[in-house]
């Protein structure tokens, strides 16, 4: 099965509703389905923001400002990529943004941007001192390469090398990433990596048993014991929670994610309480 068009919702208590999308910037026969998508999700239940995980623009910007003009009228948050690193300055500008890297306070929920075309040890030291000054019941990082994959690039050890202690040290709830276009949702201890662009590659069968990171650019791992929450679940965390707490107490909260796609019966959701 490939998808045509896969977008990310994510819901969190308080009304707060945002879209994720990501390796959206070719004109193809799933952008009018990504958009249309869009704009149904957003008269249903009004969006509060639209994030990328990166790679705008493919070939010209023309294409990607007639998607803009096709989306919903909500504020747009993009990461950058490989594709977008050419003409990065432009991007900037249009956006409005000094830098490739940067945080956005939601609500309850504060994004963490960074740019993984760029140097990466400068935005560890940035990260981890935007990370420490949060107070954010809830905190994401969005990127554009992953840290795990099982897709044609791989995810990548320097990646994890240097992020994943600040992730679990600060109680990053989710990091959202694209690069390899195709769904994909894994749990390592309390932070959760989704991945996975507009375009979709072959899925598994729906009674495959869910998956774990391999070493390396290894093929991921069977997970022992089933599914959780159906063939997509996660792994439990340490005792059996989904994530691991937070090192600072935090209310009550849910968080939502709905991947959905243009295969209809395609469309899983996840749900977890912190």
């Amino acid at each position: 099965m490939r998808l045509l068009a896969l977008a990310l919702f994510l819901s969190l208590a308080l009304g707060q509703r945002l879209a994720v999308l990501g390796d959206w910037g070719q004109d193809t026969p799933g952008r009018a389905q990504v958009a249309a998508l869009l704009r149904q999700e957003h008269a249903q239940s009004p969006l509060t923001a639209l994030l990328t995980t990166g790679d705008n623009f493919y070939p010209k910007g023309q294409v990607v400002e007639r998607f803009l003009q096709d989306l919903p009228p909500v504020p747009l948050y993009p990461a950058f990529g490989n594709h977008d690193a050419p003409n990065l300055e432009a991007q900037l500008r249009r956006f409005g943004l000094e830098r490739p890297y940067y945080r956005l306070r939601l609500g309850d929920l504060e994004a963490f941007f960074l740019y993984t075309e760029g140097d990466l040890r400068a935005q560890r030291a940035w990260l981890e001192e935007a990370l420490k000054t949060s107070r954010a019941p809830w905190k994401l990082l969005v990127l554009h390469r992953p840290l795990y994959s099982s897709g044609l690039h791989g995810g990548s050890p320097l990646l994890r090398g240097l992020l994943e202690p600040l992730l679990r040290r600060h109680g990053v709830a989710l990091v959202l990433a694209g690069h390899d276009h195709h769904y994909e949702r894994l749990e390592v201890g309390p932070t959760h990596p989704g991945g996975g662009g507009r375009r979709g590659g072959p899925l598994p069968h729906p009674a495959a048993p869910p998956l774990e990171p391999g070493p390396g650019r290894g093929p991921p791992r069977p997970l022992p014991g089933g599914a959780p929450g159906g063939p997509f679940g996660l792994r439990p965390g340490p005792r059996g929670e989904a994530p691991g707490p937070l090192p600072h107490p935090q209310p009550p909260m849910t968080c939502t994610w709905t991947w959905k796609t243009s295969c209809p019966p395609f469309s899983p959701t996840f749900t977890w309480t912190r």
